[in-house]
């Protein structure tokens, strides 16, 4: 895997070689882990337009309703 963007305990963007785009977020408050999530056609458009600003909301938005992307969970 290529890694294409990292915040430190926040997030952690990289490629596969099959060239998906998996997303890490940190998540947790007294028990730290990690989610991650293969982003959508839609993210990826807004990730090369907006960058890591985009990164730093999407992984907000992760953390504060995970459920809501539960469904895209790839093992980390």
């Amino acid at each position: 895997m290529k890694e294409l963007a990292k915040e430190s305990w926040n997030y952690r963007l990289t490629e596969t070689e099959s060239g998906d785009l998996i997303f890490n977020v940190v998540s947790g408050s007294v028990g730290m882990y990690e989610i991650s999530i293969r982003l959508t056609v839609d993210e990826i458009s807004r990730y090369k337009k907006q960058g890591s600003l985009y990164l730093k909301t999407l992984a907000d938005e992760i953390r504060l309703n995970e459920s809501r992307f539960s469904s895209r969970k790839v093992a980390g």
